[in-house]
């Protein structure tokens, strides 16, 4: 599907907030489809290229603090313009801020229709075992720098119980990191790494969530669907939900419950105080082999394909900026 440039739809939306008014980070991310956006609406308005023509200072904060205005252009500035529109503002606050605030947008709410397509896809999502017991997977893992995106995969045969190659590959990335988003992000560079290989594992492995997300459709159910594999998601931090107590020892799992619902479990992998990983089933895995996977595949601490993935996308990241190859296998 057509990923839009957020970046020109966030400033084409601010060219509608009249002088004489203010909108908010959050009004702007909400005209944009998703209130989940804001932050990168505020990264947008930090690097704005088209100042004064897109109004940046006419964006506040959503309790009518002025905050910040780029690191090119200080407070005090940003003060002046707006009195100079006819916005007063006192100890640092928009005065008479309801009167002042715009929301009237007008656009196509791109994130909105991504969203709908995310949860177009949950008539497909399936949360069994479907193709038998794999014999093969892959963990992948995605690394960012100024350069792009830098994709790795991390094989694993499960018959022998060993590692296998790495992959890695640089990628262009044309859509931005916005919680619960994910997987228009990353996908693109999922699939590449699949494509570069010579025969396709039987299950994959994803940094992220499955079914454990706001909408119940994380980037590890996305992109079972979209690729046709059966996948499990493994998030470093907890997006949402509250476990059901606290697993004490290694290995030991508690479910996640969303609104009363098990979508997902905590795991731990080591003794550290950060020592557990949130497994949700992704496509065509039940959440009791996610779980059983996931702790088969534990080693010193770390779920290990996926260790070996996240290193291996680093390096990759780090032998392109030094001028090395811009793909490999190792």
């Amino acid at each position: 599907m057509d990923i839009p440039d957020l970046a020109q739809e966030t400033y084409r939306l601010l060219r509608q907030v009249p002088k004489g008014m203010v909108t908010t980070y959050g009004a702007l991310a909400e005209a944009l489809g998703a209130r989940e956006a804001a932050r990168l609406v505020g990264e947008y308005m930090a690097k704005n290229p088209y100042a004064p023509e897109v109004p940046c200072h006419r964006v506040v904060l959503s309790d009518g603090k002025v905050g910040k205005y780029s690191s090119q252009r200080g407070t005090a500035q940003k003060i002046e313009l707006l009195a100079g529109e006819g916005v007063s503002v006192c100890d640092g606050n928009v005065v008479d801020f309801p009167s002042h605030l715009f929301r009237d947008f007008s656009g196509p709410r791109p994130l909105e229709k991504l969203r709908s397509y995310q949860l177009s896809l949950l008539p497909r999502l399936v949360l069994r075992d479907t193709r038998g017991q794999p014999s093969s997977l892959m963990a992948v893992d995605v690394a960012y720098t100024d350069l792009g995106a830098f994709a790795a995969g991390a094989l694993f045969g499960l018959v022998e119980n060993r590692p296998g190659p790495t992959v890695s590959l640089h990628v262009a990335v044309d859509f931005p990191y916005i919680p619960t988003f994910l997987g228009f992000r990353e996908i693109p560079a999922i699939k590449a790494v699949l494509e570069s290989l010579t025969r396709r594992p039987d299950l994959l492995l994803v940094d992220g969530n499955g079914t454990l997300h706001p909408h119940g459709i994380g980037i590890a159910s996305q992109a079972g669907i979209e690729l046709d594999i059966p996948t499990i998601g493994v998030a470093k931090s907890l997006l949402c939900g509250e476990p059901a107590g606290s697993p004490k020892d290694i290995g030991d799992a508690v479910e996640i419950l969303v609104g009363g619902k098990p979508l997902g479990h905590a795991l731990r992998v080591s003794s550290a105080a950060r020592g557990i990983v949130y497994i949700s089933p992704g496509h065509m895995v039940s959440p009791d082999t996610a779980v059983k996977m996931i702790r088969s595949l534990i080693t010193n601490g770390q779920v290990g394909p996926l260790r070996r993935a996240h290193l291996a996308a680093r390096e990759a990241a780090a032998t392109f900026k030094s001028g090395g190859p811009r793909a490999g296998a190792g």
